[in-house]
């Protein structure tokens, strides 16, 4: 019987709802996902039965168990506006909260349902209402790029610098999605453009990392700090050429961004870095993940940087804590002329990294002869194995056949020979 309704409730029948009620079956039964019928004719959009069910007295504040919403999340999701009103009318909790502690007004920021915010804010939803992660609807609005949603969320006086978790403000959510339009709305409603996270993270080191240069324009004609550093050390120019946002790191230069040692190594500017490590920079700092300026510059593959850093003294075989070496990341970059720079000033040719790998398993995987002859000229292991047992002559005979390829077997097999 119970299948029967359900299957009457998911098409919007009416009538058939009606008998299976007459019959006894309560208004209010739940699936085993704890969905009323209103619940289902709610996500099914079946408007006409959920005015039905309201108005035959379906219990308006019950949640389902998936995620707790109560009948209100669900209409406010699907933009039912009609129901929302229908629902408010007749008691249904406007600030009711599901599993995460979100209520019907986060959803319909969630969703950017703009007229479905005014309607809630207009019947007592609490505009200010945090979720389990502290996070308001505006945070929400900012999050999803709706900047109609925002509009009426600053109209009716939200909180422009309220606080998620870590300290996170909606103004460095829409700066971390590139929603300048939405920054500029939030500037001009009074948001405090220099707020920063539990990391020291501010708004203009979210734009920076996402690259959107509209939106890291608003918020330095907004009054940003333009050289403020995080709890890593990174400026917001640093945050821009680490994610390789060049175009941006380049413009917030000419706005007056200062380099420092790191941004000067991860934008290639050699005179920078050479002028920076006179002045007294530490050519070993570390980074995140134990990054060194080295390891930068490998990954990069910036040759002319790599001397400059070490003839100050970088330290050739330092490790992030992934364990990886400068000569790695440049290997792993593809970056086959760094890699030469690092070896022909003495990098170890046989330091181990993840997976017991030499820089000669990762060369012969990538077929590049040259690079290979020149780790076996200076004494690269032949012979040695991976975590796996392989050695580099295993893995390139694992390979397609190719006229590199078969230059790199016959020089392993040479070598083997020699030893």
């Amino acid at each position: 019987m119970d299948s029967d309704i359900w299957s009457a409730a998911k098409a919007g029948d009416i009538k058939g709802v009606t008998e299976w009620l007459q019959k006894g079956v309560d208004i209010n039964v739940q699936n085993d996902k704890g969905f009323t019928l209103l619940h289902g004719a709610l996500w099914c959009g079946r408007s006409d039965l959920a005015i039905y069910l309201i108005k035959a007295g379906a219990d308006l504040n019950l949640a389902e168990k998936i995620a707790g919403y109560s009948p209100l999340h669900v209409a406010a999701m699907k933009g039912m506006e009609s129901i929302v009103s229908a629902l408010i009318t007749k008691g249904a909790n406007v600030n009711a909260v599901d599993k995460d502690q979100g209520t019907p007004l986060h959803t319909a920021a969630w969703e950017s349902q703009a007229s479905i915010v005014a309607l809630l804010i207009s019947n007592g939803a609490d505009i200010n209402a945090k979720n389990k992660d502290g996070l308001t609807p505006l945070h929400v609005a900012a999050a999803r790029c709706c900047p109609e949603v925002v509009k009426v969320l600053l109209d009716k006086k939200a909180k422009v610098d309220s606080l998620a978790a870590h300290g996170v403000t909606p103004l460095m959510f829409a700066a971390n999605e590139g929603c300048h339009s939405i920054v500029r709305l939030l500037l001009k409603a009074g948001a405090n453009v220099n707020l920063s996270d539990s990391g020291s993270v501010t708004s203009l080191h979210a734009a920076a990392f996402s690259g959107d240069l509209s939106t890291v324009q608003a918020l330095i004609a907004g009054g940003a700090a333009i050289n403020v550093q995080d709890k890593l050390g990174r400026s917001p120019l640093a945050a821009a050429a680490l994610e390789g946002h060049k175009d941006v790191a380049k413009w917030m230069v000419s706005k007056g961004a200062e380099h420092d040692l790191l941004t000067a190594v991860l934008l290639g500017d050699v005179s920078a870095t050479s002028r920076l490590l006179a002045s007294g920079s530490n050519v070993n700092a570390t980074y995140e993940s134990k990054y060194t300026v080295l390891h930068y510059a490998a990954r990069e593959g910036y040759g002319d940087v790599i001397r400059r850093l070490l003839a100050a003294g970088a330290r050739l075989e330092a490790r992030t804590e992934f364990d990886d070496t400068p000569l790695f990341l440049a290997e792993l970059s593809g970056h086959w002329n760094a890699a030469r720079v690092l070896v022909d000033n003495g990098a170890n040719v046989n330091a181990r990294v993840s997976g017991g790998c030499t820089p000669l398993h990762y060369a012969v995987s990538d077929g590049d002869p040259e690079f290979v002859k020149l780790l076996l000229s200076k004494h690269a292991d032949v012979n040695a194995h991976d975590e796996d047992g392989e050695t580099p002559l295993d893995l390139a005979k694992r390979d397609k056949p190719s006229e590199s390829r078969s230059r790199i077997i016959k020089m392993l097999e040479e070598a083997m020979a020699r030893h």
